[in-house]
């Protein structure tokens, strides 16, 4: 079974120089990201290229997570110290679908 392609968008920003493909991002400012430690998060960063990201904002996609997997079903998440989802109130509310352990990331649907 697979979600992957489910639902799945992409919006390009800006973002600042040392941004990689798979950072959990959150808006920093005007059409720009930047990594998210510590609060909400807006997607997942797909693609850089010079200044510019493909950020999926919704569908299937898998996220690190930290010292615990969120529960299953719809969660609120934010994002530690470190840009990995932990389950806390006040986050980005997403259905959690699945979780790869030995990977540390979980399936969510934004």
């Amino acid at each position: 079974m697979s979600f992957k392609g489910y639902n799945e968008q992409f919006l390009t920003f800006n973002c600042a120089s040392g941004l990689k493909a798979g950072t959990v991002v959150d808006i920093s400012g005007n059409e720009t990201v930047s990594a998210s430690v510590s609060g909400g998060f807006a997607g997942l960063v797909n693609a850089v290229r010079g200044s510019l990201a493909s950020v999926q904002v919704k569908g299937y996609m898998r996220l690190p997570y930290g010292a615990a997997a969120p529960g299953f079903g719809y969660q609120s998440l934010k994002t530690d110290a470190n840009g990995k989802v932990i389950a806390a109130s006040g986050g980005t509310v997403a259905l959690v679908v699945d979780c790869d352990q030995a990977a540390g990331a979980v399936g969510i649907i934004l």
